[in-house]
């Protein structure tokens, strides 16, 4: 509590983060190769949010069964409005086991879900203090997550900003990760001086309005519209919440993500682009390479993949595959038992709104966790996720800025399969590195 590791419970009283006890030995070279490769992604995810008739062409099928990515599509306006481009990342990976040793493999990028910045910040510090003046204290790197992506979008601020005007969090209802969200607030404020409004979307589609270009709430001009919400079908439930999202989309406040920027990002962007005649329209091969080293199999349900359809490679060996619809975030996917029985009810049609990963094996290693105040030991596997940002002129072939520093290190129990923390599937780690 004393290092700030904490967040609401469901009744509103206030509890721990879950968090271990002791930082994870993160394999040689693993940390470093996720930090180079990020800034690629961004890039990547750029580059392909600018070609609408890319995205039109490999969602087509998606958006005709998925609602949600349909009510994406349904808020863009009919000609793209000119503004920069910023992008507030966390790119996750796992230690895969590979042929070549232990690889990062992508999991997902995350941008509205890009949170716990300043949480892991908060078990980084703790932990050193922990250890402080033995040697395992030495190895834990220091680092800075959540200043990252504060920085981020202070530099975006000053860069497209006029004076007077605000950055809009959109923030799901009822969100318990208010702390979290409240110190990157104070941050933007007391050391850059830039005032935040929070808001939800269904506050912004009732109330908000667009005056010179820029939405307007509450009578403050909005420069850009930082999201923390809008990655599922629940923060749409009300129909002005998408009205609010088109509000956005047709003003010149700069959004972080733009639709097309979460579209670009959709699983079955990710599948498609996991190949490399697809990658190299959009990166050189050098950089193709480079990001097909962290890529694993993915594939259409229906789609071929080693001689047979990726239905029935899953089927056959339900272990070894993900069934991942488009969603941002963790809880959504399916797994094992349940992957089987997801895939056996899929008509044809109803398949095309999911993709097919394989699963990303790693060595369990054994965790002690701090959960509601209760130890907890046994066996764990991690992902590991770099925040970085990166903002793109209109028509700019390369960024004005970008940086990648700090992460996100989140382990659970080994038959665990979400990562989500605060659903309570995953706990904040810190790592140690040689």
């Amino acid at each position: 509590m004393a290092h700030g590791l904490v967040r609401y419970r469901k009744d509103g009283s206030i509890g721990h983060l879950p968090f271990t006890l002791h930082p994870w030995q993160s394999p040689p070279g693993f940390y470093a190769h996720g930090a180079r490769v990020s800034p690629l992604y961004n890039k990547l995810y750029h580059r392909v949010s600018q070609n609408r008739a890319f995205l039109d062409e490999h969602l087509a099928a998606s958006r005709a069964v998925d609602d949600f990515v349909q009510g994406l599509y349904s808020c863009l306006p009919d000609q793209p409005i000119a503004r920069p481009w910023l992008y507030l990342s966390r790119h996750d990976f796992m230690p895969a086991i590979t042929p070549q040793g232990i690889l990062p493999k992508q999991v997902e990028t995350n941008l509205m879900a890009a949170s716990l910045g300043y949480a892991s910040q908060r078990v980084n510090a703790a932990i050193r203090f922990l250890y402080a003046g033995t040697p395992l204290g030495s190895s834990v790197l220091p680092h800075r997550g959540g200043s990252t992506i504060c920085k981020g979008l202070a530099l975006a601020y000053q860069h497209y900003a006029k004076a007077g005007e605000v950055i809009l969090f959109i923030v799901p209802p009822g969100e318990v990760n208010a702390f979290d969200q409240r110190t990157m607030q104070a941050e933007l404020v007391l050391e850059y001086g830039i005032s935040v409004l929070r808001t939800t979307l269904d506050e912004l589609g009732e109330s908000g309005e667009i005056r010179d270009g820029k939405v307007v709430l509450k009578g403050r001009s909005a420069s850009i519209a930082y999201f923390r919400g809008g990655y599922s079908p629940d923060h749409y439930a009300n129909p002005d919440a998408w009205k609010g999202r088109r509000l956005l989309e047709h003003s010149q406040t700069l959004s972080i993500p733009s639709v097309t920027i979460q579209l670009a990002n959709t699983k079955k962007i990710q599948q498609v682009l996991s190949h490399q005649p697809t990658l190299e329209q959009f990166v050189s091969p050098q950089e193709a390479a480079q990001l097909l080293e962290t890529m694993v199999a993915m594939c259409p349900v229906d789609g071929p993949i080693q001689g047979t359809t990726g239905r029935q490679a899953a089927l056959a060996d339900p272990e070894g595959w993900v069934l991942k619809p488009s969603r941002e975030g963790g809880g959504n996917n399916y797994f094992g038992d349940d992957l089987v029985k997801q895939l056996k009810e899929l008509t044809t049609r109803q398949a095309h709104a999911f993709i097919l990963m394989e699963s990303i094996q790693q060595t369990p290693f054994r965790a002690v966790r701090l959960v509601e105040e209760k130890v907890v030991d046994n066996l764990c596997v991690t992902e590991l996720g770099h925040f970085s940002y990166a903002l793109w002129e209109e028509a700019a072939a390369e960024p004005a800025f970008q940086d990648t520093e700090g992460y996100l290190l989140r382990t659970k129990d080994v038959g665990n399969r979400e990562g989500l923390v605060l659903g309570g599937f995953s706990f904040l780690d810190t790592a140690a590195i040689d």
